[in-house]
């Protein structure tokens, strides 16, 4: 019998958090992962899922990868690609419904609204245990804000599986306290990075600086601001990888000769080039992305994988915590002249580079590494089962 089945609408073989609760869960507990190969990632990748997951764990149970491979629409921020993906979703949704309903799984843990439907109707069906861990409000981070009937009923449509779940998960107390309709059961389990600091190799004090840009390449991550500050430095290299979103960008930003892109790198390298890199830069526009309303709500990813990686940030978000843990730069979106600024800091003083990631690093340890929310993941997860 299976303990936990994993519902994500995407590959998950490149999705960070949705790799660090799988690689939590199958040390326990027999698990199903349920994904969708949209972006239409090659098959090796895909068979690699398992061993990327399990590879890591301390415990071996079964786990059973079962991904759909119907690709479809992603990347397009628009009402035409979202009523285009009306379309796909039945399809992926029954798929969902059907797998549950071979391998009836105990507890069905639904990543986002776009996999809670068929959760739910299962839940219904066999009174099984449904977790609801809400990466994005939908609402909030992909609808804009003048679609206000759209909105709306989206915003409407989660607060009532919200409700109806066992568990609410959510990335942070900010995304948590959005929702007005909640189960008697709520937990935080922050996107905290897993310690790869085997990876971690001492760079050499050359008088170079290596600046590294993890996401995907497109409008709205401060690239082109980048490429501008660093257009006339001598010893600083910039590489970005991440999904190829905007081809026209990156052929703008290649122009710039220290820009380098390194495709979408597989996890043990994507680590490890962050691990070597002197600094991580993110930044999200505050008028043009979306998304950016989720990241002011909760802590993004890269904030914590700078923590774990002992090195610095120059980023627009997070700053409280940046500012307080003295482990970065914060700057304005589109001040080119602060981002110079910030990385001739960095570039011209390996000490203070050095000391911002010693401070991170040491907030890693005491109070940020992914370690903590394992245990509560397990002390959810036992409460339902022996329920």
């Amino acid at each position: 019998m299976i303990d936990i089945a994993f519902v994500r609408s995407n590959s998950v073989i490149h999705d960070a958090r949705a790799l660090k609760i799988l690689r939590s869960l199958t040390k326990r507990y027999s698990t199903l992962i349920l994904g969708w190969n949209r972006e239409g990632y090659n098959n090796m990748e895909i068979v690699g899922l398992k061993s990327e997951i399990t590879g890591k764990s301390d415990q071996k149970h079964d786990v059973h990868t079962r991904i759909l491979g119907l690709q479809a629409p992603i990347g397009k921020r628009s009402l035409y690609s979202y009523a285009s993906m009306l379309i796909y979703f039945p399809v992926f949704w029954t798929w969902i419904l059907l797998n549950l309903l071979r391998y009836r799984p105990g507890i069905v843990h639904a990543c986002d609204l776009d996999t809670i439907l068929p959760c739910y109707i299962y839940k219904i069906m066999f009174h099984s245990k449904l977790v609801f861990d809400v990466f994005d409000r939908y609402a909030m981070t992909f609808i804009p804000i003048n679609h206000k009937i759209l909105y709306r009923v989206v915003n409407e449509i989660e607060e009532y599986f919200c409700k109806r779940s066992d568990v609410l998960i959510a990335v942070g107390k900010n995304i948590l306290n959005t929702f007005q309709k909640r189960p008697l059961r709520c937990s935080i389990v922050t996107n905290y990075a897993e310690d790869h600091s085997l990876d971690i190799v001492e760079r050499a004090e050359d008088g170079k600086l290596l600046l590294e840009y993890a996401g995907p390449v497109k409008q709205g991550r401060g690239l082109e601001n980048i490429a501008l500050a660093i257009t006339e430095m001598d010893n600083v290299e910039f590489f970005m990888f991440g999904p190829l979103v905007d081809k026209k960008l990156l052929d703008e930003l290649l122009n710039t000769k220290n820009i380098t892109y390194k495709g979408f790198l597989p996890n043990e390298d994507y680590y490890k080039g962050l691990c070597n890199a002197d600094a991580l830069v993110a930044l999200y526009d505050p008028e043009g992305d979306l998304q950016r309303k989720s990241y002011d709500r909760s802590v993004h990813n890269k904030t914590f994988e700078a923590m774990m990686c002992g090195i610095p940030i120059i980023t627009n978000v997070a700053s409280d915590l940046v500012k307080s843990l003295n482990y970065g730069i914060v700057v304005n979106y589109n001040e080119i002249k602060e981002i110079k600024n910030a990385i001739l800091l960095l570039k011209d003083n390996p000490a203070l580079r050095k000391q911002l990631g010693k401070n991170g690093r040491q907030a890693f340890l005491d109070k940020y590494n992914w370690g903590i929310v394992e245990k509560e993941l397990f002390v959810i997860y036992e409460d339902l089962l022996n329920k």
